[in-house]
């Protein structure tokens, strides 16, 4: 049986990986490569957040019957996640490579302080609380795929 830490820390390293690929592209001017691993990196960002928004927290919340606690810290940091990846889009749009490098170290630095208070704190809290509902919380998060006719 999976536990909800260990399905959702399988999602982190695609949020991760595209990190070195995408300095390395901004530092060498090479916009166009720059933009697309931006984009994989965004579009896996909010996929992974919109996962815990819509299924986790939820979940999480009604049991505790609290809003303010952990998951009230992690909808703020993601909010935070959100607004430097704006700032990156920016500084894309205006090739501004230094500012853009900026805000990427930012953003990874800020990723990695979340991850370990999501992976060491709220997760093993929602594996304890949520243990008879994780099954169902994992299905709900898993994307489904179209079937043909």
């Amino acid at each position: 049986m999976t536990t909800i830490n260990a399905y959702l820390n399988a999602d982190h390293p695609s949020c991760d990986s595209p990190f070195s690929e995408l300095e390395d592209h901004a530092r060498a001017g090479n916009w166009r490569q720059t933009k697309e691993t931006f984009l994989t990196l965004q579009q896996a960002l909010e996929q992974h957040l919109g996962m815990e928004e819509e299924f986790l927290f939820p979940a999480f919340e009604k049991i505790t019957g609290n809003r303010n606690g952990p998951t009230g810290i992690m909808r703020m940091e993601h909010g935070l996640i959100r607004n430097i990846l704006v700032r990156m889009a920016y500084a894309l749009a205006q090739r501004d490579a230094a500012d853009f490098l900026h805000h990427a170290d930012t953003l990874l630095t800020t990723l990695q302080q979340h991850n370990l208070k999501e992976e060491n704190i709220l997760r093993l809290m929602a594996d304890c609380i949520l243990l008879s509902k994780h099954v169902d919380i994992i299905d709900a998060t898993t994307p489904r795929t179209a079937v043909s006719a």
